[in-house]
């Protein structure tokens, strides 16, 4: 007598395992963290390539504040030199270059770790700027 094929979900349907935590989910997750995020949105609420393009995009409410130097690769957590506002686009198209090219800028070292070197970030805020360009 045949059999019915199992019943099987689609690929898509199907439950996708848990993403893994980076290794520096807890300090993103942290009271010290959001307060200096919080501070820094606050003060710098516009994503900064789009406002060097005189557009005007809210980074309030969804925007990312981005360490311009990584903090895998010893990047001062805290510091405002090493943060920049970032709509979601800009912030992907940053973390999708930096995947192939680890960090973006040239660094300099202090006691709480690298930050950009004076000038790197505006020229790291044009290079993600001719992206939009075309």
């Amino acid at each position: 007598m045949p059999t019915s094929p199992p019943n099987k979900r689609p690929a898509y349907l199907q439950k996708k395992p848990d993403r893994k935590p980076t290794n520096n989910q807890g300090f993103y997750n942290s009271p010290l963290w959001r307060k200096t995020r919080k501070q820094h949105i606050y003060s710098n609420p516009l994503c900064e390539v789009h406002l060097s393009l005189d557009q005007y995009i809210d980074c309030t409410f969804g925007g990312h504040v981005d360490h311009i130097t990584p903090t895998e690769q010893g990047g001062a957590l805290l510091e405002p030199e090493n943060l920049m506002t970032l709509c979601p686009s800009c912030h992907n198209r940053k973390s999708g270059i930096e995947t192939h090219e680890k960090c973006l800028v040239k660094v300099t070292e202090t006691s709480e770790g690298l930050i950009p070197s004076m000038g790197e970030k505006e020229r790291l805020i044009e290079r993600l700027a001719k992206y939009l360009c075309g």
